[in-house]
């Protein structure tokens, strides 16, 4: 067995132990104090060191500078302007020549008064002038195409019956066509700044197959009086070729440069076509006359101021 203690002893024993430990906890203390300093001294940069450049201030937009920025992009065209007036001028297009082809199936060659003429084909081309009118805006080359095929599809077949030049109802539509066709070749020219005042011979048709075809009918035919069959295979032929031709000068219209000379001899082309049945009297003539204005046999660019 052990000793026994007595109880004196043991309280001196547990004095001791807590001497003991009030002692290793100073010396911690302390030494935690100098680990700390340590680490202060080597935190801090020597003079050696790279160290970063200080980050540059922002400098605040002041109003001044948010309005000349404003205004910069003020100045700037929408953009897509010139994709939203060919994407019209394609849909208007497409719309004329559905109208036309629907007013195509109605016409009959011994019709009446109430038949479908020219009349209703110059009324219903008018109904595009406003297309005209939102492509001028930005675009005065597409509403000057537009405008130019708008006047050719504006008569019927005047070779498929007596009464297709109509009963005198294409006047106002043709009057309407040639004010605005005025202002659109003044907005063109301003766009431009010059006109190619070349000869009014460019661009004549060489001819094409469709009216080859319609030439090698009639040889075929060899002048004699076309029966029923025959009679609607020509005008089967004749209104092919006039589509094309249409579609022809189209086509050139929107690649040419010269533009004036080309056009004046479309309209001047159509303006005589007309007159041979009288409806051709009010087919653009204020516009015919302006742009003869810049016809010139010696090919001479003339600018307009």
């Amino acid at each position: 067995m052990p000793p026994r203690t007595s109880g004196r002893t043991r309280k001196r024993a547990l004095e001791a132990d807590a001497a003991s430990g009030d002692e290793k906890g100073a010396k911690a203390a302390k030494l935690g104090k100098t680990s700390d300093v340590h680490g202060s001294f080597a935190s801090q940069p020597s003079d050696s060191d790279d160290t970063d450049p200080p980050a540059k201030p922002t400098k605040k937009k002041t109003a001044t500078s948010n309005r000349a920025t404003k205004s910069t992009k003020s100045t700037k065209k929408p953009a897509g302007t010139t994709k939203n007036s060919e994407k019209l001028y394609k849909a208007s297009i497409t719309a004329i020549d559905k109208k036309s082809k629907e007013l195509a199936r109605r016409m009959k060659p011994n019709q009446g008064m109430y038949g479908v003429t020219s009349d209703h084909y110059a009324i219903a081309m008018a109904k595009f002038l406003p297309d005209v009118e939102k492509l001028l805006v930005d675009s005065p080359k597409h509403a000057f195409n537009l405008l130019m095929y708008i006047g050719e599809q504006a008569h019927a077949d005047l070779d498929f019956g007596p009464k297709m030049c109509g009963f005198g109802d294409t006047e106002e539509p043709y009057k309407k066509m040639d004010q605005v066709m005025v202002r659109v070749i003044d907005k063109r020219v301003e766009a431009d700044g010059k006109v190619e005042a070349t000869s009014m011979e460019q661009g004549i048709d060489e001819g094409n197959d469709s009216e080859n075809e319609l030439k090698a009918y009639m040889k075929e035919l060899g002048g004699k009086r076309p029966n029923k069959s025959e009679r609607n295979w020509i005008d089967k032929l004749r209104q092919k070729e006039a589509a094309l031709k249409i579609q022809t000068a189209k086509l050139r219209r929107e690649t040419a440069e010269a533009w004036a000379p080309i056009a004046l001899r479309d309209m001047v082309v159509m303006r005589d076509y007309l007159d041979e049945y009288g409806i051709g009297d009010h087919y653009f003539h204020d516009s015919i006359a302006k742009l003869e204005a810049f016809k010139s046999p010696a090919k001479t660019v003339a600018t307009v101021a």
